[in-house]
């Protein structure tokens, strides 16, 4: 299977310095669960790549002349607050096709023209998008022309930007409803998010993701798929950023 999206450096409170970004948590999770992974991203001299050299994930990397893009993250009373500095997401999206052969690619958040530009090269029946920064009536218009590339569109119910009822029932979707778990359309099969003390949240939706992809690849039936997510996303955030899923 294959990544495309972007990886930021994390600076997380303490303070922590570490690899993050998307790409980073979905690929050591799909590897985790003992898929073959290929990784399509932009870097920054900055960013280290040693876990995922580690992990055996495939790098097809466009490196920058110079640092590559940061994400600070804040805990605050009324939650967490993501700030991004240095390089903006557009130089930090990969702009070529991935050159992997690929059965299932997840199309990570990034700007949302190369989300579609992506998507565009994807195989039908293959893609797992996150729409970046949400799906709106405008990006559904875009996405609707592309319905046959999808194996499931991936939405945060609490960044939905339109109603679900305008879509389609038959098309396939995995609606996350953070600690409540989630549920896929149109079949109704939930899963539960597993109980455990969080440390830090940064990564689940990510690596719940990254463990369904990585069944479907494998020809799991759906239930399996989503529990793998599940305890994926629960593993990731017991400990401070993507410790959880080094190899």
């Amino acid at each position: 299977m294959a990544v495309i999206g972007n990886l930021l450096i994390d600076e997380l409170p303490g303070p922590v310095i570490e690899p993050g970004g998307a790409a980073l948590y979905l690929s050591l999770a799909a590897a985790k669960t003992g898929a073959k992974v290929g990784l399509h991203s932009v870097v920054g001299e900055d960013y280290p790549l040693q876990q995922l050299e580690k992990a055996g994930i495939e790098l097809s990397l466009k490196r920058l002349s110079g640092a590559g893009g940061r994400t600070v993250i804040e805990y605050l009373d009324e939650g967490r607050r993501l700030t991004h500095v240095g390089p903006g997401h557009h130089v930090m999206t990969p702009q070529v096709p991935h050159p992997f052969n690929a059965a299932k690619v997840i199309v990570a958040p990034m700007p949302w023209e190369w989300q579609l530009f992506h998507l565009d090269t994807c195989k039908p029946g293959s893609a797992f998008l996150d729409p970046y920064p949400t799906l709106n009536e405008a990006r559904w218009r875009d996405l609707s022309k592309r319905l046959d590339k999808l194996h499931f569109l991936v939405l945060n119910v609490e960044e939905l930007e339109m109603d679900l009822k305008e879509i389609p029932e038959d098309v396939p979707i995995l609606v996350k409803e953070g600690p409540k778990g989630g549920y896929h359309r149109p079949s109704g099969l939930r899963w539960e998010a597993t109980s455990v003390t969080v440390v830090d949240p940064t990564g689940a939706g990510d690596s719940f993701l990254a463990g369904v992809a990585a069944g479907a690849a494998r020809g799991l039936a759906l239930p399996r798929c989503l529990k793998q997510g599940a305890a994926l996303a629960a593993e990731v955030i017991q400990r401070l950023g993507s410790r959880a899923l080094w190899p």
